[in-house]
């Protein structure tokens, strides 16, 4: 017969094992949220840009700037259908086109328009 020191030191031992599986656990799984979080992976970024008459505008420069980083990570024009797509890692972006910015926040594919008034559209040839 086990005496009550015993069983104490038993039961003591049995809840400590228990804390670490759930503190392991719990570890485990924040740091999980933590890593996916930090390598979500790419989002794409579509751009339609306007003229204030509604067309679509082909051949404008959009460029995005890495608002972090400073660092501008894409910069092309647009097709015959005012638009242009670029996949960029989640984080925080300055799109720009003509004198127009905006903000996206890219945590999910998205898009955004712009428009433009007349005088920045490009002149036909």
């Amino acid at each position: 017969m086990l005496n009550w020191y015993t069983r104490i030191k038993q039961l003591l031992a049995v809840v400590f094992a228990v804390g670490l599986i759930y503190s392991s656990i719990g570890t485990t799984v924040a740091a999980n949220a933590m890593v996916d979080d930090f390598c979500a992976g790419t989002h794409n970024l579509g751009v339609l840009v306007n003229g204030d008459d509604g067309d679509p505008v082909a051949d404008k420069q959009v460029t995005v700037i890495n608002k972090k980083t400073g660092d501008k990570v894409f910069t092309g024009t647009t097709d015959n259908a005012g638009q242009i797509d670029v996949t960029l890692p989640r984080g925080q972006y300055e799109v720009i086109a003509g004198s127009q910015s905006k903000l996206v926040n890219l945590n999910k594919d998205q898009d955004i328009t712009f428009t433009l008034p007349t005088d920045e559209l490009p002149k036909a040839q």
